[in-house]
């Protein structure tokens, strides 16, 4: 295409490759309807592409730009997809869209996968906005290359995850669902976000390379969480843990903030610097996902509203104080088990059993 094309509706197909002109400008009220060996559109220099919607269809590479909103409709395929807006990037409902490959996408807010009936499915996927970005996949989903929201809501039927070199920064809340969630532990990965939430029926295991602070509900099978500096969590923050929940950070504050609430069915923890943790149920120390299986805090702080034991695989090594509380207190008294720490304090309205090492 080049000059200037203009029409109500636009049905384009090619049996080799789709492309513009550079200072083309290509208009559209309605329907964009394109197929092509490959389709490359909106990229040449001094170019416009704009229309209503837009469905493509192509067996090999797809890359269009459009100089506003962007609404894919109707059945959309392509080997790889690099799909840009300088406007809100999405879906129409009953929508289809199927890449073999990578889909890289940026707007200044994405909205995809969310529309009634439609259906996302990509090899690998990139997303990129100084807006709010909310995907939802209908498969596993797997982040690669570098990929940046202000806020991110990330949905998958399946296994979420993130290649190895990946980056994502999140300037503030991510969210992240998923029949299991591993994010940050890929080789040479960065994950950071302002807060995080995640929502899973299997296994959680994020690594963030900063500060953590957990927000909202957070669900999971099993836990494992870890950080670069404190984890925390945020008031009215509830968090919920079927099976072990293991907790990472230079220093470990969880369960104490205002109107939160934290249960896990078995806990562990691994840290250097001060670990406060406190539980709105029976807590039973175990052993953890990481280093070895060995809890350690430089200090402790550990209250439960119901007991306070442990199983025969806690090793639990605490530098300095360990403070206790619980209606019942029974620690270091199971065969196998490992307790040492420097001083201790306990609270408990019955007879507390502590055996130490």
């Amino acid at each position: 295409l080049s000059g200037a094309s203009r029409a109500s509706t636009l049905t384009l197909s090619s049996t080799g490759a789709l492309s513009n002109a550079a200072s083309s400008n290509i208009l559209v009220t309605g329907l964009s309807s394109l197929s092509a060996a490959s389709i490359n559109l909106g990229n040449a220099a001094g170019d416009a592409f704009n229309t209503g919607s837009l469905t493509f269809n192509s067996p090999g590479d797809v890359n269009i730009s459009e100089n506003s909103d962007t609404t894919l409709a109707g059945v959309n395929m392509a080997s790889t997809l690099v799909l840009s807006a300088s406007g809100l990037l999405t879906n129409a409902a009953s929508s289809r869209i199927g890449v073999t490959g990578q889909s890289t996408l940026s707007g200044t807010s994405i909205n995809l996968g969310n529309a009634a009936g439609d259906d996302f499915r990509t090899g690998t996927l990139r997303v990129n906005s100084t807006g709010n970005v909310n995907v939802s996949e209908d498969g596993d989903t797997m982040l690669t290359g570098a990929s940046g929201a202000y806020a991110l809501t990330l949905s998958s039927t399946g296994a979420l995850s993130n290649a190895a070199s990946s980056s994502i920064a999140v300037t503030g809340l991510g969210t992240l669902s998923g029949a299991s969630i591993n994010v940050g532990n890929a080789s040479s990965d960065s994950f950071n976000t302002g807060t995080l939430r995640f929502t899973s029926p299997g296994s959680v295991s994020i690594s963030e390379d900063s500060s953590t602070m957990l927000a909202g509900v957070n669900k999971a099978q099993s836990l494992t969480l870890v950080s670069s500096g404190a984890l925390s969590n945020a008031p009215s923050s509830t968090i919920t843990v079927t099976g072990l929940s293991t907790l990472s950070g230079s220093s470990i504050n969880v369960g104490n903030a205002a109107g939160d609430a934290f249960n896990t069915g078995k806990l562990g923890f691994v840290g250097g610097g001060s670990v406060s943790i406190s539980e709105n149920s029976a807590t039973v120390l175990s052993a953890t996902s990481l280093s070895g299986g060995q809890s350690s805090a430089g200090s402790l702080t550990l209250v439960s509203t119901g007991s306070i034991t442990n199983d025969a695989t806690m090793h639990l090594d605490v530098a300095g104080r360990t403070s206790l509380k619980g209606t019942l207190i029974r620690l270091g008294n199971v065969s196998g088990d490992y307790f040492k720490t420097g001083s201790l304090v306990y609270s408990s309205p019955v007879p507390v059993v502590i055996v130490r090492d």
